[in-house]
C-alpha cells in the first residue's frame, strides 16, 4: 500500500507482476510482443530515455490534418553494435486513440542501419533525433510514442494528450 501525505497527487503504479511464457524465440515475435505490451500497458516503459515534440497540425489531405512529432532518443540509451559494422537498429512507432480508446491513426518505422565513423560520434554525443507525421482527422486524442532498441531489447514510451483542430 502506498499513502502520499499531499492533497491532489495521484499515485499510478502496478498492482501485481505478471511473466509470461515465451513461446517463441524468434526475435520478430519477441519484438512485436515488446511492442503489444508497451500499447497496453498504463505506464511509460522508461528503459530507453527518450523525449517527444509534438508540432502544431498542418493542412493536410482528405480532411484530416498533418501532425508533426520528433522523438529524441537521448545520448548513450541506444545500443550501437560495433562488432557488427557500427550498426543500429530500431523500431518506432506512434498511435493516436480517440476518447473511446479506438485507434485513430497510426505510424510504425524500423531504423537499421550502419553509421559511418563521424555518425557514431554524433549519436553518441547527441543522441538520435527522429522526424515523422501522423496523419489524424480534428478531435481530441491521446497518442503513445514507442521505440525500441532492437540490440538490447530495451523500450521507452511516452503518452501524450493531442488535441487537433
Amino acid at each position: 500500500q502506498v499513502k502520499v501525505d499531499r492533497p491532489g497527487v495521484e499515485i499510478r503504479s502496478r498492482t501485481g507482476y505478471m511473466a509470461g511464457v515465451v513461446t517463441s524465440k524468434k526475435p520478430d515475435d519477441i519484438k512485436n510482443s515488446d511492442i503489444r505490451s508497451a500499447l497496453a500497458s498504463p505506464l511509460e516503459y522508461s528503459a530507453l530515455q527518450l523525449r517527444v515534440f509534438l508540432d502544431p497540425a498542418q493542412p493536410g489531405t482528405t480532411g484530416k490534418k498533418k501532425v508533426p512529432f520528433e522523438i529524441d532518443v537521448v545520448p548513450g540509451a541506444a545500443t550501437i553494435d560495433t562488432a557488427d559494422k557500427n550498426r543500429v537498429s530500431m523500431e518506432f512507432v506512434a498511435v493516436a486513440r480517440d476518447p473511446q480508446g479506438n485507434p485513430a491513426g497510426q505510424f510504425g518505422q524500423k531504423v537499421d542501419v550502419n553509421l559511418k565513423p563521424e555518425q557514431v560520434a554524433q549519436f553518441v554525443s547527441k543522441g538520435l533525433n527522429y522526424n515523422q507525421a501522423l496523419n489524424l482527422a480534428p478531435g481530441s486524442y491521446q497518442v503513445i510514442f514507442i521505440v525500441r532498441d532492437n540490440l538490447s531489447g530495451k523500450i521507452g514510451s511516452v503518452v501524450a494528450p493531442l488535441q487537433v483542430q
